[in-house]
C-alpha cells in the first residue's frame, strides 16, 4: 500500500483484497461515497475526478470517458489502476434498466471457430460474418510464440511485448459486440444464441481444439449481454439442437 493513500481507500482495499502478494501491483479500490466527478469545461478535459489523498489537499485528475457522464448517475465501488505508464479509472455506475417485451424479430448468433460469430437476421436471412481479424491475430501470435520457443529471437519477443494479444483481442471483441447490439437496436430485434457447452468434446482433432479453446466465446457473450441489457434488449440462450 502507498503511504499517501487516503485511509478510507486503504481500508476498502484491505477488505477487497483478502490476500496480497508482495511485489504485485493492485488497483486502488475507491468506495462509492468517495467518488466525486465534476464538469469543468477546460482545454485539458471536460470531466475531473477528485482523488482523496492522505494530505489535506485533494488531487483532481482529468478523465476522458468514452461517453458523456449523466448528472443524475449513481456511482458504485470503482477502481484506479496503472497500465503501460498511464492511469485509468474504471467507474462503475448504477442504472435502472427496463427490458423491452415486444420485438419485430430475432437476431440469431451462431458461435464458431472459422467465424467467432455468424449473425443472421431471421427476417431477411442474410448472414453477417465476424472474426476474420480475430482469427488472424490469434494465428499470428501463436506462430510467433512457437518460433520463439524453438529459437530465441529478441526482435520477435519485443514485437510480442508491444503488440499484446490480449489488448488487441479485447478491442476486437468490444467492436464486434457493439456492432451486433447496434444491429439489434436499430431493427428492434431480440438477440439469441445457442448453448455451446460440451462443444470441446468433439472428435475433430488437436488443431481444431486448440483453435476452439483459444477463442474468447465467453468474453464475447458477456460483452453482448452487457451492452444489450444496457439498451433494454433481451438476450436468450437456447439449445443448439
Amino acid at each position: 500500500m502507498g503511504k499517501n493513500i487516503y485511509s478510507a481507500n486503504k481500508q476498502q482495499a484491505e477488505r477487497f483484497y483478502k490476500s496480497i502478494k508482495e511485489g504485485k501491483k493492485y488497483p486502488i479500490s475507491i468506495r462509492k461515497d468517495l467518488i466525486q466527478i465534476e464538469k469543468k469545461d477546460t482545454k485539458l478535459s471536460k470531466y475531473w475526478f477528485r482523488m482523496r489523498v492522505k494530505s489535506k489537499r485533494n488531487l483532481w485528475l482529468a478523465i476522458k470517458p468514452h461517453k458523456p457522464i449523466l448528472d443524475d448517475v449513481k456511482f458504485q465501488e470503482s477502481k484506479l489502476l496503472k497500465k503501460n505508464g498511464k492511469y485509468f479509472i474504471y467507474l462503475t455506475i448504477q442504472k435502472e434498466i427496463k427490458i423491452k417485451k415486444s420485438y419485430s424479430n430475432i437476431l440469431s448468433i451462431d458461435l464458431g471457430v472459422k467465424w467467432i460469430a455468424t449473425v443472421c437476421d431471421m427476417k431477411s436471412k442474410r448472414p453477417v460474418f465476424y472474426g476474420k481479424e480475430l482469427r488472424g491475430v490469434r494465428g499470428k501470435h501463436f506462430y510467433l510464440r512457437r518460433k520463439i520457443q524453438n529459437k530465441k529471437i529478441r526482435q520477435m519477443e519485443k514485437w510480442l511485448e508491444n503488440n499484446k494479444e490480449e489488448r488487441i483481442v479485447n478491442d476486437l471483441i468490444h467492436k464486434i459486440s457493439r456492432d451486433i447490439v447496434n444491429r439489434a437496436k436499430e431493427t428492434n430485434y431480440m438477440i439469441c444464441w445457442g448453448d455451446i457447452k460440451g462443444i470441446s468434446k468433439n472428435k475433430k482433432g488437436r488443431k481444431f481444439n486448440r483453435k476452439l479453446n483459444s477463442f474468447p466465446f465467453y468474453k464475447l457473450k458477456e460483452q453482448i449481454r452487457y451492452k444489450a441489457e444496457w439498451e433494454g434488449i433481451k438476450v436468450v440462450e437456447i439449445s443448439e439442437a
